[in-house]
């Protein structure tokens, strides 16, 4: 009887998988901090420019980060 062979052997192909479905969880969860925070502060403008201009940027460095992150990752599962 033969072995079956996994659906992926290539690991940077899971890794691919893995870092677009962070990236799209993670914009969902951003997304719905900002929707939360709009909701409760919908009275103070100012307060809700800070804090989306404030939490973009962070989004935006986690996202280098990440992808920084998979690139060695995955250069480093290739050998």
């Amino acid at each position: 009887m033969q072995e079956q062979q996994p659906i992926y052997n290539n690991k940077v192909g899971i890794l691919t998988k893995l870092f677009m479905a962070s990236s799209v969880f993670r914009l969902f969860m951003a997304v719905a901090a900002m929707l939360v925070f709009c909701v409760v502060k919908r009275d103070d403008l100012s307060a809700i420019k800070w804090f989306v201009v404030v939490f973009v940027a962070f989004y935006l460095v986690t996202l280098v980060f990440d992808a920084l992150f998979f690139a060695v990752i995955s250069k480093t599962s290739n050998k």
